[in-house]
């Protein structure tokens, strides 16, 4: 069985109790109930948008046998018995491991890891964040020792091509060292003692610009004096970087997140028929932001500018949108701005 048929055995399980779903997993082959147990493993660390449900109610009824299993373990134990359980799940494990070596990490507090990565060159640092969900590789770089910070997002900005054996080492290593801190935690908990820390010695865009792009999202959730002090950093060896990265930190599809103080007075530099033209072909969430921050009469002038549009031409269509856009980053540039981050 290829992956594509363990994953849809694996949401098969996901749809049945967890006794159908032990009594199916008896039915097949060891090496196809290790690839099933890894898909299920994927998606109970992951939980995918549209199946964050279904993992949570099945997990939740795993659990319910029992507080202190795991519960891929405990629909193991129940399909081949607790002497084999743990042999197939730690397979399973390391298939999960060897397909997406950080898949467990991007589940870790940020703290931890960026405890763990103390020392390591900015070249791993960035690899690491470049991993992260955006969310986090923002708390992480905010936790990064200044001194590295800088060259830690000039190498994300390169956005190497890393082997899939490179990245499994430096995935395993900081797991390694992220064990050992909590397990030197425990121990101090336990004894009482303080625990003593060691210092270890968009489908459109090109690769490269998706780079960009991944590090100025990363760079605007930054406080303001981080980001000012990354960007001049940068811009002492490359100033067109940063203004690339500048741009890439509000881009057209960024409008749905985008709070309303700010976009209200972005629209406010913009006529009626610039901003119809803007509008042509935009998304329904975009649309809808921008009717939300402007006026009753300035949506009545919206309506009547765009039924006067015949075949406006693609140029003019960008040229307004860049007017919108060169307005935010304007305010985003003055720390005015805040996104909804995903």
């Amino acid at each position: 069985m290829g992956v594509d048929g363990a994953k849809r055995a694996a949401m098969l399980l996901l749809s049945l109790d967890p006794n159908s779903a032990a009594q199916l997993l008896k039915s097949v082959e060891p090496d196809t109930v290790r690839r099933i147990v890894a898909e299920l493993t994927s998606l109970t660390q992951a939980a995918p948008l549209g199946h964050g449900e279904a993992v949570r109610d099945f997990v939740k009824l795993l659990r319910q046998s029992t507080k202190k299993v795991d519960p891929i373990q405990r629909l193991l134990e129940m399909a081949v018995g607790e002497q084999g359980a743990p042999k197939v799940l730690k397979e399973a494990q390391l298939l999960v491991q060897t397909r997406d070596p950080f898949v467990q990490l991007r589940q870790a507090d940020v703290k931890r890891i960026a405890e763990a990565l103390q020392g390591e060159s900015p070249q791993v640092v960035a690899l690491v964040a470049g991993e992260l969900p955006t969310k986090k590789c923002i708390q992480f770089l905010s936790l990064v020792e200044e001194k590295v910070r800088a060259e830690v997002v000039r190498k994300m900005t390169a956005g190497q091509e890393v082997s899939s054996s490179v990245r499994l080492k430096v995935a395993t290593a900081l797991q390694g060292k992220m064990d050992e801190i909590a397990r030197r935690a425990a121990a101090a908990a336990a004894t009482g003692s303080p625990a003593v820390q060691e210092t270890p010695a968009d489908s459109d865009i090109t690769p490269q610009q998706r780079q960009y792009r991944k590090v100025a999202v990363v760079l605007r959730g930054l406080s303001s004096q981080i980001r000012e002090g990354l960007l001049a950093s940068l811009a002492a060896t490359d100033a067109g970087l940063v203004d690339s990265i500048k741009k890439m930190m509000v881009m057209w599809q960024d409008i749905p997140a985008i709070n309303d103080r700010a976009m209200q007075e972005a629209l406010r530099v913009v006529d009626s028929r610039k901003l119809a033209l803007a509008m042509v072909k935009a998304d329904p969430p975009v649309l809808a932001k921008v009717r939300a921050n402007i006026s009753e009469r300035a949506g009545m002038m919206l309506d009547e500018e765009t039924s006067l549009l015949s075949a406006p031409k693609a140029d003019d269509i960008a040229q307004s949108r860049e007017l919108i856009l060169d307005a935010l980053r304007q305010i985003n540039e003055r720390g005015d701005m805040t996104f909804e981050e995903a």
